[in-house]
């Protein structure tokens, strides 16, 4: 706009109305300064010193530089609410759509407030956490399957160790969703905590299977393997659990929903291993078992093939 004060914002649309007394003051000093020859860093050649000493002195003079950028093309119009955290979205948009006229007289309108800021960058530490566990679990279940490829020659038991990690993810986000734990940059690292809970309580059941298994008892073998193995991830998530589960106690809220929720992924990580990855273990020892009929040890890459 040619003089970047009120007539320009009316004219092209702007609920000036709706500015507060000391923004719209301002603003018609600000045009009026320019009209009176004022050039934000200068003062032109016919410029009237007379009418712009007077308004330097008048009571707006010393707040003029907070809504007139240097170059005097731009205002900063301040609006105060009671909209909130909450609120400030939908107030943003509805800002953005009330200032589409004068963005078409081909001048820029941005609305920005510290709950705007950080609502972005929530949504960012969102995406990027969303990607990193994308790329976790990718990784693990690439490192799982050759490890046992490598070792025993049977890719399916890197699959069936992610089970713990790959169920207790969506498990305690759904969970977050659920109670309606805000996200913010301590629960964002839960879903990184699933995963590293779960893989080693996969590990340690997988091999202690894959041991016990060596006679062909596929129900003893995983007797045995909850009973020593299992007894003593229990008694880990236990601990683990309830020194998490002490931070409910914290005044002070993100730390409340860290300690919370994590101990709650702790419980998921050791349901999934002890259910899912259990039955899982059983139904591979059993295919292996018929596979094999003939060997005493199923376990052997020399005496199988992978499966």
């Amino acid at each position: 706009p040619s003089t970047g004060g009120l007539a320009d914002l009316e004219a092209a649309g702007y609920p000036v109305s709706q500015l507060d007394a000391a923004t719209r003051e301002l603003l018609a000093d600000a045009q009026a300064l320019r009209e009176a020859g004022w050039t934000g860093s200068g003062l032109a050649d016919d410029a009237d010193i007379a009418t712009i000493r007077e308004i330097l002195a008048g009571p707006s003079g010393d707040g003029l530089e907070g809504v007139l950028a240097g170059d005097a093309q731009a205002a900063l119009a301040r609006v105060a609410t009671r909209a909130g955290d909450q609120g400030a979205v939908r107030l943003a948009a509805d800002f953005r759509q009330r200032l589409a006229p004068l963005e078409q007289t081909g001048a820029e309108a941005l609305v920005a407030s510290q709950p705007l800021l950080i609502n972005e960058t929530l949504d960012e530490l969102s995406a990027a956490q969303t990607q990193a566990i994308i790329v976790s679990l990718t990784a693990a279940l690439a490192l799982l399957v050759g490890y046992y490829t490598v070792t025993r020659r049977r890719p399916l038991l890197g699959v069936i160790t992610m089970l713990p990690a790959l169920l207790a993810v969506p498990l305690v986000l759904g969970s977050m969703w659920l109670l309606g734990l805000s996200f913010n940059a301590l629960t964002a690292t839960i879903a990184s905590i699933a995963i590293g809970i779960g893989v080693p309580y996969g590990i340690h059941l997988t091999n202690r299977f894959v041991e016990e298994i060596r006679g062909g008892d596929v129900d003893a073998a995983i007797r045995a393997t909850l009973t020593h193995t299992g007894a003593a991830l229990v008694g880990s998530a236990l601990t683990t659990g309830t020194a998490f589960a002490v931070l409910l106690l914290s005044s002070f809220p993100p730390i409340a929903q860290f300690g919370g929720i994590t101990a709650l992924t702790i419980a998921y990580a050791l349901l999934a291993s002890a259910i899912v990855e259990t039955a899982a273990l059983v139904w591979w020892g059993r295919r292996e078992v018929r596979r094999h009929p003939g060997h005493a040890d199923v376990a052997i890459p020399s005496r199988g093939f992978a499966g």
